[in-house]
């Protein structure tokens, strides 16, 4: 078993003697597989975490049948059918992942993170069909989902410490939505699918919405309960707390709700008549035809419905002034 570490120095001292450009660690990686067939694996050293090769040797060349790299596991193999795993330079929760590959009867299907994509392609197991797959998922370019915090990690999501390949020690918590598209489009520089992002994001914001609903109820709550006033045998008197007289206009005093009696609503209802047959606006008209409708009728405040004109002069008598609007309205 060698590490990957030791490959780099071995190949930094190799391009230094030849002066020429020397590889990144990610390239150096990546070529691992495909060249000598190494199966990588994870090991702790020191309490990190490193990336080591197992059955590091050259790859065989087909002569007859198929012949698959050593980092490829093989699970079913048979006339016309080949089914295997391939290893990911992507890591959940500690374990590498694999892409299933399988060619079944002219069909092939990938399978990452239990998403099946299937190629339309008709093709064979043959040595270069293979060749060409394996190639092929090794460009492929997955979802890495959204950090997870801790207000977003509900069941509704897949979660997992991720981390790539050779990162294997900067291990992040992430989350994934339910209908993740897995395979990104190698066009769009994000590494996030839309599909996560949009639904993530949407939760958290319906999760904050909610939070201040609650808050705002909960704020209401206490204020009127210490608004509420005490049984009238516990208060004290106090002469300051008199009923103010009726040319008081100063404004300062509270309203008080009058409730109306039938003999009042019927009074009210005669003077609406006299109004609307002495003459009035037409506009105004609208407005006190609705009302008697409404109080002939006892239809609830929360139940009428207004005339298209009355609505209309009310929105322009806002757009005009919005204090004047107000004081009609109250």
């Amino acid at each position: 078993m060698v590490t990957l570490e030791s490959i780099i120095e071995q190949c930094y001292q190799f391009f230094e003697a030849k002066l020429l450009c020397i590889p990144n660690k990610d390239t150096i990686g990546k070529l691992m597989q495909p060249l000598f067939s190494a199966v990588p694996c994870l090991l702790c050293e020191n309490g990190k975490k490193c990336v080591a090769y197992k059955k590091v040797q050259l790859r065989p060349e087909a002569q007859d049948g198929v012949v698959l790299p050593n980092y490829c596991e093989l699970k079913k193999m048979s006339y016309n059918v080949l089914k295997f795993d391939m290893p990911l330079m992507m890591v959940l929760d500690g374990h590498i992942q694999k892409c299933e590959i399988s060619f079944d009867n002219e069909k092939v299907t990938l399978q990452i993170r239990n998403a099946p994509f299937h190629i339309s392609f008709g093709l064979l197991p043959t040595q270069k069909h293979v060749d060409g797959i394996i190639h092929l998922v090794t460009v492929v370019k997955t979802c890495h989902g959204v950090e997870s915090l801790n207000d977003t990690d509900l069941p509704c999501f897949d979660s997992a410490d991720f981390s790539t390949l050779h990162d294997e020690n900067r291990m992040e918590r992430r989350i994934w939505s339910k209908s993740c598209r897995v395979i990104l489009n190698w066009t769009k520089r994000n590494s996030t699918c839309e599909v996560c992002r949009n639904s993530i994001l949407k939760n958290r914001k319906r999760k904050n919405e909610n939070a201040k609903t609650t808050s705002t109820n909960i704020k209401q709550i206490k204020t009127s309960e210490s608004n509420t006033d005490p049984p009238k045998s516990q208060l004290p008197y106090d002469s300051s707390k008199e009923p103010q007289a009726a040319d008081d206009l100063s404004g300062t005093r509270t309203p008080h709700i009058i409730e109306l009696s039938a003999l009042d609503h019927d009074d009210m209802t005669i003077i609406l008549n006299k109004v609307v047959e002495n003459g009035v606006p037409e506009k105004f008209k609208v407005l006190l035809d609705s009302q008697l409708k409404s109080c002939r009728k006892g239809i609830d405040i929360h139940q009428r419905r207004w005339n298209t004109d009355v609505i209309t002069t009310c929105l322009r008598l806002y757009i005009k002034g919005i204090k004047t609007f107000k004081t009609l309205a109250s």
